[in-house]
């Protein structure tokens, strides 16, 4: 059992020739003079389990003396200064132990603190053994009867990130960008045996557990959080629980424009760059890479023409910012229909199709959606409408 003890020993001297009592200090257990009476104290609170602590007070004699007096003891329990209960003065046997046990304290209800037991240790010497009564305290080295013990119990500590991303149900490992951590628990109990429980207490279908009872777990993604921390996490030793860990499971949210350049291709013809950057939901940052893949609908003519349609691709890093690039040249001649032109302004519809975007992962069709667009072909410029 976990306990701060607090053992006492106190030593009264008997002087047959003059018939009083004369104290000499403080002494350790073993060492009791000749023609003494020591008195131990024990005065604490042990931890029972991961979930109860229990306090207690204690008299006892040793000594050659011992047997001419009775133990007693009184006692008081208190949480970081509140009082909890106390117990009035009782007596053992004759040179005995007397001992008061509290009732045990349940934490998940009492919760954490610095629990206290105080005893008030008393001895007496009856008139047919001292010639008259005798009570001590005040002892004859001027203590008072009062010991203490404390324990310091704290809740089991959860540890592990606080966050992980949901990108479609796996990792951008290119990235660092993880779907699956490692969390532990402490449980701040070095005599508790029982094995940790843990319980998603909030949005439980947001992520999965490796397993409840154990000490150290993989939590994987399984939805992206609605709210900064709203998976809530504990762990709980015989069903004294942690505090709450607030977990977040984020994703990539959408692409912001960072301008467009056109530009002369070819003999005759265009490029237009389209720059991104792609920004996360929690807290609308924007990522330093990440995955990214495009994929197109069918393509519809908005006017006759013979122009190649595009292939769909992927990024799987980059820095800071990347781009699209929509791109038609010709060589001289050029047999495409309608000419393609440098920019000029005189822009005329081609073709069009939907462009839905993902992150998360250069692999076409895979990772969060974070645009869809319509990708427009002019005569001599290209736009995401």
């Amino acid at each position: 059992m976990e306990g701060s003890t607090m053992r006492t020993s106190r030593t009264i001297g008997w002087l047959f020739s003059i018939g009083v009592f004369v104290g000499t200090g403080t002494v350790l257990l073993a060492q009791c003079p000749s023609g003494a009476v020591c008195v131990d104290t024990d005065d604490n609170f042990d931890r029972l389990n991961g979930n109860a602590v229990q306090g207690h007070v204690e008299t006892s004699l040793f000594g050659d003396l011992q047997y001419y007096f009775y133990p007693s003891v009184a006692g008081q329990e208190d949480k970081d200064g509140s009082v909890l209960s106390t117990s009035s003065l009782i007596w053992g046997a004759q040179g005995g132990v007397i001992r008061y046990n509290f009732a045990s304290i349940t934490l998940s209800s009492s919760g954490p603190g610095t629990y206290t037991a105080t005893g008030y240790h008393e001895i007496y010497c009856p008139t047919s053994l001292c010639g008259s009564e005798v009570y001590y305290p005040p002892y004859t080295d001027g203590w008072n009867g009062y010991d203490a013990g404390s324990l310091s119990v704290q809740r089991p500590t959860v540890s592990g990130q606080p966050g992980l991303w949901w990108l479609g149900g796996g990792p951008d490992n290119p990235n660092s960008l993880y779907n699956q951590g490692y969390m532990s628990v402490t449980t701040n109990c070095s005599s508790c045996s029982e094995t940790p429980h843990w319980t998603v207490t909030a949005n439980p279908s947001k992520v999965s557990l490796s397993c409840t009872d154990c000490s150290t777990l993989i939590i994987t993604t399984q939805q992206p959080s609605s709210s900064i921390g709203d998976v809530h996490i504990q762990a709980s030793i015989g069903g004294f629980p942690s505090d709450t860990f607030q977990f977040t499971v984020n994703q990539p949210r959408a692409l912001v424009s960072q301008g467009i350049s056109d530009s002369a291709s070819g003999a005759t013809g265009y490029q237009s760059l389209l720059y991104y950057t792609t920004i996360e939901d929690a807290y609308g940052s924007p990522f330093a890479s990440i995955g990214i893949n495009e994929q197109f609908g069918s393509f519809t003519a908005d006017t006759t023409n013979n122009w190649p349609t595009p292939t769909a691709g992927g990024i799987a890093t980059y820095s800071g910012t990347w781009w699209d690039t929509i791109s038609v040249a010709c060589g001289s001649p050029c047999g495409a229909s309608p000419l393609p032109l440098p920019p000029s302004g005189l822009s005329n519809p081609v073709m069009h199709a939907t462009q839905t975007w993902r992150a998360g992962s250069a692999t076409l069709g895979t990772g969060v959606v974070v645009q869809v667009d319509t990708i427009q072909y002019y005569t001599d410029h290209g736009r995401h409408n």
